[in-house]
């Protein structure tokens, strides 16, 4: 941690990326003003180009800050505040002359303005990163507005493209911003941090243990679990036994359980040396595929989830089908070995939940 922020502190604040994205920010009042004097064509062609010439920075001053690492907490803040200032101030002002619908406009700019707010918003959990449909919809608004800057009305086929080239940009701004949302939706609302509380608390209380083995959530039951404040006294520490053979060097798995390791008995097995090799009270394990490719001849999302007890000596075990991404699988296997680990401290005594072995 010494080391990051010692990296960080050595960053100049007016690097190469940092530059780019100034000078995109200084771009916007030239482009307004070149759009609010009584127009000819040369002033439309020189707004376009403005707006050509800036929007490409936005393309390379984050790949250029990362490849060299200038990432700044300035450049995370004023990159996106560049964008949507040079992109909102283009449509806004396109509409205000006629050329663009204000309803288009207004749908982009509560896109834009949402994103930003969700992404702040679960700034503190995940990262919430364009993925490679976020940065086609910023190349299909920067075209799309391109297009419209440089139309002057005298060529119908060029209007046509025109609208062709917003309309695909609208669809795209739409259908990824729904997209986002459901994504910021997950983790802004995963119950997984007061499950953990719950757990923790519990454990604490009656002065138990535990561990964790983790093969396709590679740390995130035990990541989730160390969020919580006093977890300390509970949590023993986890294996993260992704690979196979280090299921058997260090979980010490048989190479009969090692050549189906998406299997009920590897889970239990799993989650029995949790506790074993750590000296823990519950031992929690998690095996699987989270995709997108099948394993073991297990389609994606196919996985299994135990509890060890130590004191009873019990194990329980359960098989989830979970749809969606990798991160979907791997967010929700964790939401369910919580509850499962919940059940059964809630009830040690009791009829445990999902499928039991010694």
């Amino acid at each position: 941690m010494t080391t990051g922020s010692s990296r960080q502190g050595q960053v100049p604040l007016l690097n190469i990326a940092n530059l780019l994205t100034i000078s995109r920010l200084l771009c916007v009042p030239i482009l307004i003003w070149l759009m609010v004097i009584p127009g000819t064509v040369l002033t439309r062609l020189l707004a376009a180009a403005v707006f050509l010439g800036a929007s490409l920075t936005d393309l390379v001053d984050g790949k250029i800050a990362r490849s060299r690492g200038l990432v700044t907490d300035f450049g995370r803040l004023a990159d996106p505040i560049a964008d949507k200032a040079l992109v909102l101030s283009a449509l806004i002002l396109l509409s205000w002359s006629g050329q663009v619908p204000w309803w288009v406009t207004s749908v982009i700019a509560v896109r834009e303005l949402a994103v930003t707010v969700l992404r702040l918003a679960a700034s503190g959990r995940a990262v919430l990163a364009a993925d490679r449909w976020g940065k086609t919809k910023t190349v299909s608004q920067i075209v799309a507005i391109t297009m419209l800057l440089v139309s002057q009305g005298q060529f119908p086929w060029w209007n046509l493209l025109c609208w062709i080239a917003l309309a695909v940009a609208l669809v795209l701004t739409v259908v990824t911003g729904v997209s986002i949302c459901w994504r910021a939706g997950a983790i802004l609302f995963d119950p997984g941090p007061a499950q953990a509380a719950s757990l923790i608390g519990t454990l604490r209380a009656r002065q138990r243990t535990l561990a964790t083995a983790e093969s396709l959530t590679a740390g995130q039951v035990a990541a989730t679990l160390a969020t919580i404040p006093g977890c300390s006294a509970v949590l023993r520490g986890g294996v993260v036994a992704y690979a196979t053979d280090i299921k058997a060097s260090l979980l010490g798995l048989s190479a009969q359980q090692c050549a189906h390791v998406v299997s009920q008995e590897v889970a239990q097995a799993m989650a029995q040396s949790a506790c074993r090799v750590l000296t823990a009270d519950l031992g929690l394990a998690t095996t699987g595929v989270a995709g997108p490719d099948p394993l073991d001849g297990q389609p994606p999302g196919t996985v299994w989830i135990a509890v060890h007890d130590q004191s009873s000596g019990r194990t329980v075990s359960q098989q989830l089908r979970i749809r969606g991404s990798r991160a979907r699988v791997r967010r929700s296997t964790t939401q369910a070995l919580l509850r499962l680990a919940a059940g059964v401290v809630a009830d040690s005594e009791g009829e445990y939940p999902g499928h039991t072995g010694g």
